[in-house]
């Protein structure tokens, strides 16, 4: 979401004491029309983000629990090349 204005028109669409209603349109064809992301503004946190589609379906995920902060093991983003071997490690840094 960081790199939306290269990627997409944003509007207002929405605004109430407890929420705000962004809607992106893509700039360039894609296959969705628009995507709705509505923003706790107390919390200032997605609360929900609805994809439109061209073929009509819209797809809805709410966002129930959001945690930030959590400890995590450098581990846990570190390639271990030992643990696959005959994978072909491309460093792309």
């Amino acid at each position: 979401l960081n790199t939306y204005t290269e990627n997409y028109k944003a509007r207002l669409t929405s605004e109430t004491a407890r929420e705000q209603i962004i809607e992106l349109t893509p700039l360039q064809k894609k296959t969705f029309n628009k995507v709705m992301i509505t923003i706790d503004k107390t919390r200032k946190m997605v609360q929900k983000i609805s994809i439109y589609d061209k073929n009509g379906s819209i797809y809805t995920y709410a966002v129930n629990k959001f945690e930030t902060d959590l400890p995590f093991s450098d581990n846990l983003f570190t390639f271990n090349a030992s643990q696959y071997p005959g994978v072909e490690e491309i460093d792309m840094r």
